[in-house]
């Protein structure tokens, strides 16, 4: 699917205050996944894994300056963003979905899932960690301060910021780094400064639900070793580190991360079909 299709899918609704979100919806089914892009993606960061999910509906919305969602002067932290998509699992009668978040939206779903365990069934984090340690003199960090609008989509910056370990589409990458140049400079680097100042070590003890960790063995930004740290503070965990993979796992290897969802979501549905059965006995 082509870039302008997926955008002509987008659905826009008015979460109250004066703010927008916009998402894809597939609507197909009682089987609900929320699915959370990473930092200057969009919903267009789950394009590739769409279509091995046809079983499925999948919400996949823009976060809060992302995409063609609202963009307010300030208010990016995780609460912001989760409080976002509280709000839009309202207004479409959603709850107890399983979440699953790319990066930062892995983040914005732990905060979900503790905050709001009745709208959260289960978790799914894709290259997510409890407490980011990203260097101020990284390439990243030094690539973002030096953005100046308006941005260049074709920039070189978005080779090191989109890498991948495995080939990924190049038209796909292309989209990514448009919806990417439409964010103002000064969000860039408003909205890095949350993330490396996150720290979810006291949240995430608290979630409960049956949780997954799906993360790639070269990913570059968030160690297999964070990945396990997050492992040991989530109860109910287990934990697929994917050989050769990146930091962009969903990209580079789109199929088999749609079937680990999946096969998690229908090992879900039947642990509580099970419960539910013994509590009928």
């Amino acid at each position: 699917m082509s870039c302008p299709e997926w955008e002509s899918r987008k659905r826009h609704i008015d979460i109250g205050r004066g703010q927008t979100i916009a998402y894809v919806d597939t609507g197909k089914s009682d089987r609900v996944a929320v699915l959370v892009h990473g930092f200057t993606d969009s919903s267009w960061s789950f394009s590739l894994v769409e279509p091995h999910l046809q079983d499925m509906r999948l919400i996949m919305p823009d976060l809060r300056g992302h995409g063609a969602s609202h963009r307010p002067e300030d208010a990016y932290s995780l609460g912001d963003f989760a409080d976002d998509i509280v709000r839009l699992m309202g207004a479409l009668g959603v709850r107890d979905a399983l979440v699953a978040g790319h990066s930062l939206g892995a983040m914005v779903a732990m905060e979900l899932a503790a905050s709001r365990p009745d709208l959260v069934g289960a978790l799914v984090t894709l290259s997510g960690c409890l407490k980011p340690e990203i260097d101020e003199m990284s390439p990243i960090c030094l690539g973002v301060a030096s953005l100046q609008d308006p941005i260049d989509p074709e920039d070189e910056f978005f080779g090191v910021w989109h890498a991948c370990k495995e080939p990924v589409d190049a038209a796909f990458l292309a989209a990514l780094a448009r919806d990417a140049a439409e964010i103002p400079a000064r969000l860039w680097r408003r909205v890095l400064e949350e993330i490396r100042s996150c720290d979810l070590t006291n949240r995430v003890p608290i979630i409960k639900q049956p949780s997954l960790i799906i993360h790639g063995s070269a990913d570059p930004l968030f160690s297999v070793s964070q990945a396990g740290m997050l492992k040991r503070c989530l109860a109910r965990s287990n934990m697929i580190e994917l050989a050769g993979c990146g930091h962009n796992l969903h990209w580079e290897q789109p199929e088999r991360v749609s079937r680990i969802l999946r096969e998690f979501e229908t090992a879900i549905a039947g642990a509580a079909g099970d419960r539910d059965g013994s509590l009928s006995q």
